[in-house]
């Protein structure tokens, strides 16, 4: 392989910002090659490297936003309902 096949997290980003039109983080692309979904070469105790076609080829899907909870539904109770305990 040449030696441009190989290119850091950051680089990858870029690419993949071009490619889809919208922003990738650095360590969005440090989990793409943890759950081997691109090829990464380890240089020495920190430096990782990705296979830059695996970059160019790669298909990633826009995460759809939570969805919103009504206004009855709330994750976490409020503070107005709970009686506070004697303290001493």
């Amino acid at each position: 392989m040449k030696q441009d096949a190989w290119i850091p997290a950051g680089t990858a980003a870029k690419i993949l910002e071009e490619r889809f039109g919208r922003p990738v983080r650095v360590d969005y692309v440090t989990r793409l090659g943890r759950l081997n979904r691109l090829r990464t070469q380890h240089i020495g105790s920190r430096m990782v490297l990705y296979n830059r076609n695996d970059v160019e080829q790669i298909q990633i899907k826009l995460r759809k936003p939570p969805a919103e909870k009504s206004e009855g539904e709330t994750a976490e109770p409020s503070g107005e309902d709970q009686s506070v305990g004697d303290a001493a």
